[in-house]
């Protein structure tokens, strides 16, 4: 009975995603596909790639600092959701985006193998970008 209410106890004290989060990361999101899309289609192949790069890099941090700015703190969860979502959302997206235009075949299992370095890199910048300890 007492692990009982231990583990209820802990469920109580899980803070879901916010609404105003949610929603802030899919627009952001949007907008990182949006422009790595009109990147790919403007600039000449052999800067292709360093560009996109240094797009996805430090698009999250923009996206990250300025919702910092809106809210009064920012812990660790929420400086992570923020960073990864915004970069799942841009790159579905962008892969979308792709897939309308017929210039590469979206393929979900790919997709999904292609999620876990963009969560490493979302834990790398929580650990930076949370403005509580």
């Amino acid at each position: 009975m007492i692990i009982f209410e231990k583990k209820l106890v802990l469920t109580k004290q899980y803070k879901k995603i916010t609404g105003d989060l949610l929603l802030y990361s899919f627009f952001s999101g949007l907008l990182l596909g949006s422009i790595n899309y009109f990147v790919n289609i403007s600039i000449e192949p052999t800067n292709l790639m360093y560009v996109s790069l240094i797009l996805i890099f430090s698009f999250p941090i923009m996206s990250t600092w300025i919702y910092a700015r809106q809210v009064n703190e920012l812990d660790f969860r929420s400086s992570f959701s923020v960073s990864f979502m915004t970069l799942f959302f841009g790159s579905l997206f962008f892969s979308v985006l792709l897939d309308l235009k017929e210039i590469r075949v979206f393929n979900f299992q790919d997709f999904i193998l292609n999620l876990p370095p963009l969560m490493a890199y979302s834990f790398l910048l929580a650990t930076f970008l949370k403005k509580k300890n």
